[in-house]
């Protein structure tokens, strides 16, 4: 099963620091669509709602709005509209070609919406997860490899995949379906994203049937800068989160930092890069300036004498001129802008029963961040398959605006 809170938030509520990170670095002010302010209010149903009406229109956005689906869905625990839909998206993103010559003349977000590859590696992560929490290792396993291809840029093999959470998940299954030397293959790699980690230990993963997944904060957002609006830039919401505290049953386990959200988002195999769409903004501004030379220059030659060449020279002047305005050098900023700042994964041996879940979030020098804090009572793991639990952790979710919560599978605990 997926545990998740599913929580009513009262209407007043704070800014998402993503809306606060744009607004201090001058970008234009985010719209918040009526499914992302319902997702926000804790209102995952009436997010789900607003979000499939949305694709009932065909759109080059799809994959956009299947993910961002997926994502309400996940937290508001509607498994089954998450599996459904994040398999969807990752079958569109991957199904295209790359290059889109039709987006020369006109906006870059004319383009069929594909996601960067952290988005492509983010889809794969949690279609895995809720393939897990159905069962299904082997589809799982599938989207893991799909996600360290994605990652890594296979295409051009430029790049090595830096995602922990891949290789770890990947190392699981591998090792419970005896394929033990893929599996050391793949802890080898842990080892070097995250040196020393705890969990990158065969026998503890032999012994594992629980995997918990904790999702902090508020992830990169990308902005338009530039002149011309043709750098797409990703801005940080700020964040005090330095690690998490985790107790089953009074027992603390130790998540690691599978996934770096923002790191991931401005870099490829761990290297620094910028989208720029620079070319096109060139090309716009030599396009009007090289229309607005000739057409001056065949109205001085028109008024010394009457040259018959005027009239072409005016008509090349004016389609360069019209290619100008036909082409839009904005940078696309459409990004799943739901994806937390932080995946945390845990995988380990709980015994079977009814165990309480307390997570809290630790800010500079371990000190707790008491808007993050859950806790949940009685939460089922079973002993003959795996238990996948899933959180939401962040400022609009924790006891800090919970109103009631919902009892369910697990009962949500009081602060």
């Amino acid at each position: 099963m997926i545990t998740q809170p599913r929580t009513v938030r009262p209407i007043a509520m704070r800014a998402p620091l993503w809306l606060c990170a744009c607004l201090a670095v001058g970008c234009a002010t985010p719209v918040v669509t009526t499914a992302e302010r319902l997702f926000l209010l804790g209102d995952e149903r009436g997010a789900i709602e607003s979000y499939a009406a949305r694709l009932e229109a065909p759109s080059k956005r799809e994959a956009l709005d299947e993910n961002l689906l997926a994502t309400a869905a996940l937290v508001g625990g509607d498994l089954e509209t998450a599996r459904k839909t994040f398999i969807d998206a990752g079958i569109i993103m991957g199904s295209f070609p790359s290059s889109q010559p039709g987006a020369i003349i006109g906006s870059e977000g004319s383009k069929y919406y594909l996601g960067d590859p952290y988005e492509g590696a983010m889809n794969s992560i949690y279609t895995a997860v809720v393939l897990l929490a159905t069962g299904d290792e082997q589809n799982a396993r599938a989207a893991l490899k799909n996600g360290i291809l994605i990652d890594s840029d296979s295409k051009d093999e430029e790049y090595r995949s830096d995602i922990a959470a891949l290789f770890l998940l990947e190392a699981w299954l591998s090792q419970r379906s005896g394929q033990t030397d893929l599996a050391r293959q793949d802890l080898e790699q842990v080892l070097v994203i995250l040196p020393g980690s705890p969990l990158a230990d065969p026998e503890t993963l032999a012994a594992a049937n629980t995997l918990i997944v904790i999702d902090v904060g508020d992830g990169p957002q990308k902005v338009r800068s530039g002149s011309s609006g043709e750098l797409a830039l990703f801005v940080t919401p700020p964040t005090e989160v330095t690690g998490l505290s985790v107790e089953i049953g009074g027992q603390p386990i130790q998540p690691v930092l599978g996934v770096d959200v923002s790191f991931q988002a401005t870099t490829r195999g761990g290297r620094k890069m910028d989208g720029i769409l620079r070319g096109k903004a060139v090309f716009k501004e030599v396009a009007e300036l090289g229309g607005a030379v000739l057409i001056h220059d065949a109205l001085r030659k028109n008024a010394i004498k009457n040259d018959a060449k005027v009239g072409g020279q005016l008509a090349v002047g004016g389609g360069l001129l019209l290619l100008s305005a036909l082409t839009r050098a904005e940078a696309d900023v459409r990004h799943w802008h739901l994806l937390p700042a932080y995946t945390y994964i845990w995988i380990g041996r709980v015994e079977p029963g009814l165990h309480d879940i307390d997570l809290r979030v630790r800010g500079p020098g371990g000190s707790e961040i008491s808007d993050y804090h859950q806790a949940w009572h009685y939460v089922p793991f079973s002993g003959d398959s795996l238990n996948v639990h899933y959180f939401r952790a962040d400022p609009h979710r924790g006891f800090g605006h919970a109103a009631s919560g919902n009892r369910s599978a697990a009962e949500r605990g009081s602060p």
